[in-house]
């Protein structure tokens, strides 16, 4: 019987990020036991030149903390999210998820957000990048409320795609590509 227990509990630990950034419902998973896990995509847009950023958070997790951050009446729900919470997505964003270039923070840009099932999918941009051989990205979010907080980080150029997971001790991590 414990080994049906282990062997059930690894089989979640592995589904569950799979879930997450296939898309598909986790509902399930999330209510059975509780992921802290974000997963966040770096796309270099070549003919753009800039880069693409989407993150996927789950809802009750982000909405809690944007409540106890700045204002426990924000809401991110699909036909009820509150005027003001896209002022505290920016002001969240800017100071916990940066993006380094050839040594300089790079601005971004937030283009909007999106509610599908249980997550909250932001959308950003980082504009005027040229080909790196290096990009460094510090991602902290959710990591203030919730120390187990995992964010899975994966950034794409030329079909090259690197992934690492972020933690609490480990926040920050450098991609480097073959150019």
């Amino acid at each position: 019987m414990k080994k049906l227990i282990k062997k059930s509990c690894l089989l979640l630990l592995f589904l569950f990020p799979v879930i997450l950034i296939s898309g598909k419902p986790a509902v399930v998973l999330a209510d059975v036991h509780k992921f802290y896990i974000s997963n966040t995509e770096v796309n270099y847009a070549e003919k753009e030149r800039s880069l693409q950023i989407t993150t996927r958070v789950f809802s009750n997790d982000f909405e809690k903390l944007l409540q106890t951050r700045y204002d426990n009446s924000i809401r991110l729900r699909k036909n009820e999210s509150s005027e003001n919470a896209e002022l505290y997505i920016k002001r969240y964003f800017k100071e916990k998820f940066q993006i380094k270039l050839k040594g300089k923070i790079k601005p971004k840009n937030f283009i909007g957000k999106q509610f599908k099932e249980n997550r909250t999918i932001l959308y950003f941009e980082v504009e005027n990048v040229s080909h790196f051989d290096k990009i460094s990205i510090k991602n902290t979010i959710l990591m203030d409320l919730f120390e187990q907080q995992k964010n899975m980080v994966h950034v794409t150029q030329n079909d090259e795609t690197k992934t690492l997971v972020l933690v609490n001790d480990k926040s920050t991590g450098i991609f480097t590509f073959n150019n």
